[in-house]
């Protein structure tokens, strides 16, 4: 009696096993492949397809600011937008690590930077789970586990969970595995076209708020994100890419902050700074951002051909 029943047992746990692993290789596999707006880049960089010679990096002030329609277009070149919205470096510097490992080695690198850049070490990752189907790289859950409010400690050992309480992920993988991609990623090249302006109602409220700020507290980039950078711009030292860290202008009410400490860091390491934080031409026309922080459609075309043609000039600007 004990005997059938063990075998019952073992039998069932064998399904359930067996069951739950074949569910994650067929979602991981599916989201590997998959053209949706929040998978499709990474598709790209993992299976080595992207091959830019111009990368723009960095956080959604890289997203939905720079055209690489206009960059290609301007400086014949064939440039992608890898940026990441809502992340910090840490997330760029390891999507970056992954590009370089997958595809030729970029011509040139655009680095987006800003008050956020190098600040929440520790921060959740925002939208991580693009980065699950990959999990099983140790710098992609290295990652990961920078912070406890990303994974659960026990994907760590049971690595089929790591989908859990992600339902749409598992139903986008088990249909991209069977080649059913419903949305395909509305980007180009990884740009995020925001065609609406800055509302009268949101305006005031930034005015209200902005009023509250004291741009005199103390401004500290983190340690170990800065270090990271710092090896950053080594690294593409070290390999001849050639490195342009770009401030992308704000509205001229925000505060920049971070503008000498970059500047700093790109004179003692000989890279190309170009700060447009405060720029006289963009910062002060309130049609072309949507908020404070971040352009929109037409802003950031005029700002995308400002930013060409400066390249072209090989301007070091390291101040308005």
């Amino acid at each position: 009696m004990l005997s059938k029943l063990l075998k019952k047992t073992l039998k069932f746990s064998a399904v359930v096993v067996l069951t739950v692993y074949s569910v994650d290789f067929i979602v991981t596999k599916g989201l590997r492949k998959s053209n949706s707006i929040h998978y499709d880049n990474f598709s790209k960089i993992f299976s080595g397809s992207m091959n830019a010679d111009l990368l723009i990096n960095g956080s959604s002030k890289g997203y939905v600011q720079f055209s690489p329609k206009i960059l290609d277009s301007l400086l014949r070149t064939n440039s992608y937008n890898i940026s990441l919205d809502g992340n910090n470096f840490l997330t760029q510097n390891t999507l970056i690590t992954k590009y370089l490992q997958y595809n030729t080695k970029p011509q040139t690198i655009v680095q987006v930077v800003s008050t956020n850049t190098l600040k929440g070490f520790t921060d959740e990752i925002f939208l991580y789970e693009k980065f699950l189907p990959y999990f099983e790289d140790a710098e992609i859950r290295n990652m990961l586990n920078s912070s406890d409010k990303n994974i659960s400690q026990i994907v760590n050992y049971l690595p089929f969970t790591k989908y859990n309480g992600k339902p749409l992920a598992l139903l986008e993988g088990v249909l991209s595995f069977f080649n059913v991609h419903l949305i395909k990623s509305p980007l180009y090249k990884g740009y995020r076209e925001d065609d609406f302006n800055w509302t009268d109602e949101n305006y005031a409220k930034f005015i209200e708020l902005n009023t509250k700020l004291n741009d005199a507290d103390e401004f500290k980039f983190d340690d170990e994100l800065l270090d990271l950078f710092k090896e950053f711009i080594v690294m593409c030292n070290t390999q001849n890419i050639n490195l342009i860290l770009v401030y992308p202008p704000l509205y001229h009410l925000a505060i920049n902050n971070g503008v000498q400490e970059y500047t700093n860091l790109a004179k003692k390491h000989n890279i190309r700074f170009m700060d447009f934080s405060h720029d006289p031409e963009i910062s002060f026309n309130k049609n072309y951002f949507y908020d404070s922080q971040h352009m929109n459609k037409l802003g950031s075309e005029v700002f995308t051909v400002k930013l060409s043609k400066l390249i072209l000039e090989g301007q070091h600007q390291f101040s308005n």
